[in-house]
């Protein structure tokens, strides 16, 4: 029986939720008409005053957000609890409101009756009887800052009574600013500075005229220094004859005389070769041979007469 008295005990205080330490607004409901009582007042009594005695019942609501900080895209949540004190209250409902309103609309996500609307009802409230429920908001993608506010308000009627009492709470979650997103960096581009004129002309390959810019990553080509060099010819080499070049025919190591070049015709140059000046003057004595006697056999050849 102590067992069974003693497990009695903690499951009405779990069900009542004793409000002891509960931080919240308060507010008086309308107290129930007091009536005097039956049959006729006594001689010499004030008429005004009534016997009855009216139950003083507060109504008390406390809101606070549960993520302190939200992305935008994210959900804020709420945690809102109500209860009253001195007395019952009956027809409760709480009401939630998102502020600013661009934020759209709050929400309930746990309650009794109204689940996925800004509504919820609650049964009757006994005194010093504690009912918590969750809402919340859901943030914008194109929130840039600032507070999602979330506005509670829950009414009710206190025993016996016929006019309605509100009392009204908020609480506030920070809005982060959105994370920008980084801006690639562009691949830098090697340049180099040219020495000589400004149309080109520098070490290496330069991006003025006549020359080409630079391959991302890689090291220019070094050529010529002076003016000109931005010149990609510049970078072949030059093919000449070295001053102390042979020339066939002609002593070794004697310097040749470089005149004014003349076009001349390859058929007026003789011999082409030195080693083929034997060959060359054979063929023409052959062909000279071959001549005489071509014309020998035909001066030499008697015309014919005709037969009588």
């Amino acid at each position: 029986m102590l067992c069974i008295g003693t497990a009695a005990a903690a499951l009405a205080a779990v069900q009542t939720g004793a409000t002891t330490g509960t931080s919240g607004v308060c507010q008086l409901l309308p107290p129930a008409p007091t009536t005097p009582p039956p049959g006729p007042l006594p001689t010499g009594s004030p008429s005004s005053t009534s016997t009855g005695s009216a139950t003083i019942t507060q109504l008390c609501i406390s809101a606070q957000a549960t993520t302190t900080t939200v992305q935008p895209g994210q959900t804020a949540q709420y945690a809102i609890n109500v209860w009253a004190i001195g007395g019952s209250a009956s027809n409760v409902t709480v009401q939630v409101a998102a502020q600013p309103t661009s934020l759209g609309a709050a929400t309930f996500g746990v309650c009794g009756n109204g689940d996925g609307t800004s509504a919820c009802k609650v049964p009757t409230l006994a005194a010093n009887q504690t009912i918590q429920m969750q809402a919340q908001i859901t943030v914008p993608t194109t929130a840039t800052g600032g507070s999602a506010t979330l506005a509670g308000t829950a009414t009710g009627v206190s025993t016996g009574a016929t006019t309605t009492g509100s009392v009204s709470t908020s609480a506030s979650a920070t809005v982060m600013k959105p994370t920008p997103t980084p801006t690639p960096t562009p691949t830098p581009t090697h340049t180099h500075s040219s020495s000589g004129s400004s149309t080109g002309s520098g070490s290496g390959l330069g991006t003025g005229l006549g020359g080409t810019q630079p391959l991302n990553g890689l090291q220019p080509l070094s050529g010529r220094q002076g003016p000109g060099s931005g010149n990609p010819s510049n970078l072949f080499p030059t093919i000449s004859p070295s001053p102390g070049a042979s020339v066939p025919g002609t002593a070794t190591g004697s310097k040749a005389n470089h005149g004014p070049y003349r076009a001349t015709t390859v058929a007026d140059i003789l011999p082409l070769n030195t080693r083929q000046l034997g060959s060359q003057i054979a063929g023409l004595v052959v062909l000279a041979i071959g001549i005489v006697i071509a014309v020998a056999r035909i001066s030499l050849r008697k015309p014919r007469t005709q037969g009588k």
